[in-house]
């Protein structure tokens, strides 16, 4: 069934399958700003590979999505200071895309058990795991507003054409009160407030405001990660865009106004990750000619390298006090999590 391509797409996997396309983007001559930092530590070496990580509020645990030696994706959980991670999810269907609630005692993730795409929430120990989408449409990538009421999450129509429309949703965290999200963007800048595939029409919409507007993309893009990050104060997102062919960094403001491009360059800017002070804007780009993990002003001013490695790196997640980022790298040979100190 063609329907199963778009399991894979919501995972952190995403972006490897990016990598693994290769990118060749001179990078840009850019004002850089030094950052001190420790050598980067290896959290995970399981035999299987380990995506898109979820740092706990509490700062206690990291969530992840884990691929076994059979291939099957679940949730697993690991105390941040490391040790053996320990299997959420141990069900034969895909589980992925983990998101803490901001009391740090449940995660929303993807499911693709009862062979229907929908999002679910279940305690920090995997226990009391509840379906919260219904609806004929997949549901992937639920992230929590900050201040813990609502869960955001993408929806897609059940059909066999990938060119579907891919819709942003929002609900309460007990999965009631659903309703389609807007955007405040002109359609005519052809803006990408997310997206996942190989889309060649793709309708989307943004966060909050009334009435709706919808976006349309005529042009084919290839894009493999939804990236989409709310503030620590709940005001703003961070987004992903495309123009020129390359993917940017946007902000926005929650309820779909204002948009300011933070990233000018020709290079691939991908996963924002907010600092919980909301100062600055932890990213995966390759302008340096490979992936690694970036760090930016709010404002996208003094865009500075944090890893500096031969392998790819991506998908970073700050510590809740700041100090430290935990990101997927490729340096170990697979895919594994790596903590560095700031």
């Amino acid at each position: 069934m063609r329907w199963l391509g778009w399991v894979g797409l919501g995972v952190g996997i995403s972006a490897l399958l990016l990598v693994e396309q290769g990118c060749s983007i001179t990078p840009v001559g850019l004002k850089r700003q030094t950052i001190s930092i420790e050598h980067a530590e290896r959290l995970t070496s399981d035999p299987g590979e380990e995506y898109a990580p979820a740092w706990s509020p509490d700062g206690q645990y990291i969530a992840y999505t884990s691929k076994d030696s059979r291939g099957n994706f679940d949730i697993a959980l690991i105390k941040a200071s490391g040790g053996q991670a320990a299997r959420l999810t141990p069900n034969p269907t895909y589980d992925g895309l983990p998101s803490w609630s901001p009391d740090s005692q449940h995660i929303a993730f993807e499911s693709y058990r009862d062979f229907h795409a929908d999002i679910w929430v279940m305690d920090l120990d995997g226990q009391n795991p509840r379906k919260l989408t219904f609806s004929r449409e997949g549901n992937f990538t639920p992230t929590w507003s900050p201040d813990g009421s609502r869960i955001l999450y993408e929806s897609v129509p059940l059909n066999s054409d990938p060119s579907g429309n891919r819709e942003l949703w929002v609900m309460n965290r007990e999965g009631k009160n659903t309703r389609k999200l807007a955007s405040g963007f002109n359609p005519e800048e052809r803006d990408l407030f997310f997206a996942s595939g190989h889309f060649h029409s793709t309708e989307l919409e943004a966060t909050l405001s009334q009435p709706t507007k919808v976006l349309t993309v005529s042009k084919p893009y290839e894009i493999f990660t939804c990236g989409l990050s709310w503030s620590p104060d709940g005001k703003r997102i961070a987004f992903e865009s495309v123009r020129g062919g390359s993917i940017s960094l946007w902000v926005m403001n929650s309820d779909g106004t204002n948009p300011v491009q933070l990233t000018r360059d020709l290079s691939n800017n991908w996963h924002p990750a907010w600092s919980p002070d909301g100062k600055r804007i932890a990213f995966a780009s390759d302008r340096s000619g490979n992936y690694d993990i970036w760090i930016m002003d709010a404002d996208g001013s003094n865009p500075a390298p944090l890893t500096q490695d031969p392998a790819s790196d991506f998908r970073p997640s700050w510590s809740p006090d700041g100090k430290r980022i935990v990101f997927t790298s490729l340096r170990s040979g697979t895919a594994d999590l790596w903590v560095v100190k700031l």
